[in-house]
């Protein structure tokens, strides 16, 4: 027994020695082998969790910190263990019980107070001091208040209310709405006077403020002694101030020194380390930026320093592998530093990365070879009368080949045969944007619009076709059925004008509606005004969606 003790004990210091040189899957390995040995000993399995911590298997380490919770109850080792990994996958209720739970084991425990204070800080609402309107609270103080209890039932008061707690400047607005008086009068705890009792309080202010210097004047206190500075915290200032202007002047050597010395007289500043990592990524020497980072990130979380530095080095990290175009880590680091502290710029790049991966993504998958395979399935399927079979395929040709031209035809026939018109539109004029000459793709189109009965837009495409292709007969008769159809309704005209950007341009230019207005009064002047070849095109264009008839 006693052989097994000293091997899980030799195991442990092994263990132990690996988390502090960084080789995080040894020290596993090691207290895992301890585990084994001696499997009721808690401080092995909150040994393991901080190595799991260590290497960001955080579900691991909250496993591992609850056995040394069961394990040893009493122990607040375990409570910290079990909250900080809970509290690193952004679970923060859970890690606020946990540490909760934690102090009444040991209820003057510093390291489990100041966790429970951090985890306060991203679950509880921030309140800006210079914006009181930011309270949550507002509406519950409103609603007690019998007078302004009422206007919440008021929707133009919610809403000026909303405005001014989203932007207190915009309060001037409604200082005139005696309801917005006495609300803000309630939220800020104050009572609003009238002009003349403001202007009485205000003189006694006054009075009493002049009193109070004249009676500061007389008494002339010494002044307060200054506070001691920490020589050594002074001496890393110097350097990191010295390291700062450094770097201004691209003296990136003399920097690192300097920040450098700065870590080596403070050891708990964070900042020095993200300095000495944004020198390193000025000089390209990337990899060496992620692992200065890596140990700000541990420093910072050791000794409790703001979130936004720590979000700072995770973000330093995301850039440089970004500059390394290893897009997945970098987005990696960026959701880490937004677990941290949410900022624009940080956000913007996450952003770009994800746009950048999805694009990359689309890319590589793009093969013509198989998108051609894809095709010759598709049009079996389409010949033997498997058209949801056959669109299938050209969807996946498509993907594998997204600027064929014939494959978005091909799959406008498909929808053609389901009768879903409206895609297979979309299809066809994405076809016509990749290949403008295509007559096929512009018969298909004008078929669907006949289907659909826009009998104008049909005739258009048709005549687009018989200028690529005069003689083509298939246009001519669709041509044909166009002129037999019966015309639309005088609201459907309307409708269809409406929906065209280009028709209400027409109609709200000042200059057509004053050439209109006299070719209603005279349609003789209408051939004066057809000479001129930029009306000549609008008025067509009237005359093509129904709005116009020449007779």
């Amino acid at each position: 027994m006693a052989e097994s003790a000293a091997s899980a004990e030799k195991f442990k210091a092994e263990g132990n020695e690996a988390l502090k040189t960084g080789d995080f899957d040894k020290a596993i390995e090691c207290y895992t082998k301890a585990i084994e040995i001696d499997p009721q000993n808690a401080v092995l399995y909150s040994n393991r969790s901080a190595a799991y911590a260590k290497k960001e298997d955080l579900a691991s380490a909250a496993d591992d910190g609850q056995k040394a919770i069961d394990l040893k109850p009493k122990w607040a080792r375990g409570y910290s263990r079990k909250g900080y990994a809970l509290f690193q996958q952004g679970k923060y209720e859970e890690a606020k019980s946990v540490y909760e739970s934690g102090l009444k084991v040991e209820p003057e425990n510093q390291q489990l107070k100041d966790s429970l204070a951090d985890v306060k800080a991203k679950i509880e609402p921030k309140i800006d001091p210079n914006n009181p309107f930011s309270d949550p609270q507002i509406w519950a103080r409103l609603a007690m208040n019998p007078e302004t209890r009422e206007y919440l039932q008021q929707d133009d008061f919610r809403m000026k209310l909303e405005l001014i707690r989203r932007d207190p400047s915009s309060m001037t607005q409604f200082m005139q709405d005696p309801r917005m008086m006495k609300a803000i009068g309630v939220i800020l705890g104050i009572d609003l006077k009238t002009g003349s009792q403001f202007a009485e309080e205000t003189e006694a202010a006054e009075r009493e403020r002049r009193e109070q210097e004249a009676k500061k004047a007389k008494e002339e206190k010494p002044p307060e002694p200054e506070e001691p500075v920490d020589p050594i915290k002074k001496q890393a200032k110097d350097e990191k101030e010295l390291g700062n202007a450094a770097y201004k002047k691209k003296d990136f050597e003399a920097a690192l020194s300097h920040y450098e010395k700065a870590f080596e007289s403070d050891p708990t500043d964070i900042s020095f380390l993200t300095n000495k990592a944004a020198v390193l990524f000025e000089m390209k020497q990337y990899d060496d930026c992620v692992e200065v980072c890596r140990k700000a990130v541990d420093v910072g979380r050791e000794n409790h320093s703001p979130f936004s530095m720590v979000a700072k080095a995770f973000a330093r990290m995301g850039n440089a592998r970004l500059k390394q175009d290893n897009l997945e880590e970098a987005l990696r680091f960026y959701d880490k530093s937004l677990m941290e502290d949410r900022t624009k710029d940080v956000e913007k790049r996450k952003k770009d990365v994800e746009k950048r991966l999805a694009e990359k993504k689309r890319l590589d998958y793009i093969d013509p070879e198989l998108a051609q395979e894809e095709k010759e399935k598709g049009n079996g399927l389409f010949q033997g009368g498997d058209f949801p079979g056959a669109m299938k395929h050209y969807t996946e040709a498509i993907k594998r080949n997204p600027d064929d031209a014939k494959l978005y035809s091909n799959r406008a026939a498909c929808y053609t045969k389901l009768a879903e018109f409206r895609l297979g539109l979309a299809d066809c004029e994405k076809c016509l944007e990749l290949d403008p000459s295509f007559v096929k793709g512009y018969l298909r189109k004008a078929n669907i619009e006949l289907a659909l009965k826009e009998r104008i837009s049909a005739a258009q495409t048709y005549r687009k076709v018989l200028e690529l292709d005069p003689g083509n007969a298939e246009a001519k008769e669709g041509l044909l059925r166009c002129e037999v159809m019966a015309p639309p309704s005088a609201e459907e005209v309307q409708r269809r004008a409406m929906q065209d950007p280009e028709v209400v341009d027409i109609l709200r230019d000042p200059a057509m509606q004053i050439i209109l207005k006299q070719v209603q009064e005279n349609p003789s002047a209408l051939m004066d005004h057809l000479k001129n070849p930029n009306v000549a095109k609008k008025i067509q264009k009237l005359i093509d969606i129904g709005l116009l008839q020449v007779r």
